[in-house]
């Protein structure tokens, strides 16, 4: 099947390790413990996006099998076959098509009502124990470029973002999410931090703003505010004090702290933020298994999902956790601790059977967030804006980007800066290149080892080239 390789795929170091054929880290069958090197992480990061592709060949609305699927692929700018996401767009548009109008703005069932001001559809997916189900979408749409706001079908502009800054309805003062719990808030706020739009969503310049009134909106502030009020006294957040007050003294859950931490990172000159997001990394810490990992509610050993969460949140917060000494533990680390449950022989990732460390199966949703936890590490590692800060995010997806040939004059494969010899520093030119920082002579000669894309594979194949391990072919 044909892939298309995107644009990005040549700005973006996250692609990696397209070809299944390119040696696995030294490490592969032994035990993960110490700090693993960036370009190794990046091995891994290829052959789980490889998995994603292949095995999520029509992604579609939903936890497992969608968004994340989506998300991993789009902000790395992955190969996939052509037509990939325009039918993942295709069946959100079907979806978004079958929902009923709702002429109430205040009705807290899935529909849209239409915005007067705007003109646009504004939509409620899901119940109201579903709230995430919108920012869900949004988070995916806008990894893609798109801005969620004023997402076309069948010539409307549906705005999958404006009820993210509502009330519940006219009449309760909760905020739109809380009857889901903490995470319909915490989500509501990672995704409107996403924001890629052109034309930036300010919900403070709305006319009509639907189950809520102009003099109270639900801002940035209100909703960092109440994030802040629902922490736990250990400094952890967890489900269990789903509103303020309600179990103050509960346990804390590392899935929860880790999405709260995210929420709260772009607001660190906010007052509190910052010592709420010192006590809850103070927890992270104490809360942590010896091998690196978490167990989320009660479990004995780690699962992939716990420290990917925190992996994001810290590397929202720009902390290393492979070198923070709160975060590394006598037999691991938490990047050691997902690469625990890789599973070398698909590419995916696997869940303990019964909660705990040792036999489990490839998971879907392990996977998902397993791939685009490493992701989040990579490019925070590599100088790109993390995970959902998406300003760098752009529709380019079904324009295929072909290596310009240059004409008809010869090249050398692997001589990055065109002085005529293969050295040590075409391999630093070759990583300037990747993280945006050098324009090369000929984009001809990054391809290293000639797969029709430049991406971290190309640096490998260069070391060991000088190495005396590969032949850069002709």
């Amino acid at each position: 099947m044909k892939k298309t390789f995107t644009k990005r795929m040549l700005s973006l170091i996250a692609v990696i390790a397209l070809l299944f054929g390119l040696l696995a880290p030294a490490f592969a069958t032994e035990p993960l413990s110490g700090a693993i090197p960036v370009e190794d992480v990046g091995w891994y990061i290829g052959q789980a996006l490889e998995h994603l592709a292949n095995n999520i060949p029509t992604p579609d609305f939903g936890t497992v099998g969608g968004e994340w699927t989506v998300l991993a692929l789009a902000r790395a700018g992955h190969a996939v076959p052509d037509g990939y996401f325009e039918g993942y767009l295709s069946r959100i548009r079907g979806m978004i098509r079958e929902l009923p109008e709702q002429n109430n703005p205040n009705n807290t069932a899935a529909g849209w009502v239409l915005n007067p001001a705007t003109g646009r559809r504004e939509v409620r997916l899901g119940s109201p124990a579903q709230s995430t189900e919108n920012a869900r979408l949004v988070v995916a749409l806008t990894s893609m470029g798109i801005d969620a706001s004023s997402f076309e079908v069948d010539g409307h502009n549906y705005d999958l973002v404006s009820v993210l800054n509502n009330r519940h309805s006219e009449t309760s003062a909760q905020m739109y999410g809380q009857p889901q719990g903490i995470n319909g808030p915490i989500w509501s706020q990672i995704a409107l931090n996403s924001r890629s739009w052109t034309n930036p969503y300010l919900p403070a310049n709305r006319a009509w703003v639907g189950g809520t009134t102009q003099s109270d909106p639900v801002t940035d502030e209100v909703r960092v505010r109440w994030i802040l009020d629902v922490q736990l006294n250990n400094g952890g957040w967890s489900l269990n004090n789903h509103s303020p007050g309600v179990a103050p003294n509960a346990a804390s859950d590392p899935n929860m702290t880790g999405m709260a931490l995210q929420a709260l990172a772009p607001f660190r000159n906010l007052p509190g933020v910052e010592d709420a997001i010192q006590h809850g990394l103070a927890e992270l810490s104490r809360t942590q298994l010896s091998s690196g990992g978490w167990g989320s509610w009660g479990a004995a050993g780690s699962d992939v999902e716990s420290p990917v969460q925190v992996v994001v949140a810290l590397a929202a917060l720009g902390i290393d956790p492979q070198q923070d000494e709160r975060f590394v533990k006598p037999n691991g680390n938490p990047i050691t601790a997902i690469l625990s449950l890789f599973c070398y022989q698909t590419g995916g990732f696997i869940r303990p059977a019964d909660g705990g460390e040792g036999t489990g199966s490839v998971n879907a949703m392990s996977t998902d967030q397993g791939t685009y936890g490493l992701l989040a590490y990579y490019r925070f590692m590599t100088g790109r804006p993390h995970l959902y800060d998406m300003r760098d995010a752009s529709p380019d997806f079904a324009h295929p980007h072909v290596i310009p040939g240059g004409g008809a004059e010869d090249f050398m494969r692997g001589d990055i800066n065109g002085d005529g010899v293969i050295n040590i520093i075409d391999v630093t030119a070759l990583r300037r290149y990747l993280q945006g920082t050098f324009t090369p002579p000929d984009l001809r000669a990054l391809d290293v080892n000639d797969d029709g894309a430049i991406t971290i594979t190309d640096v490998t194949a260069l070391r060991r080239h000088l190495q005396g391990t590969f032949t850069i072919p002709n």
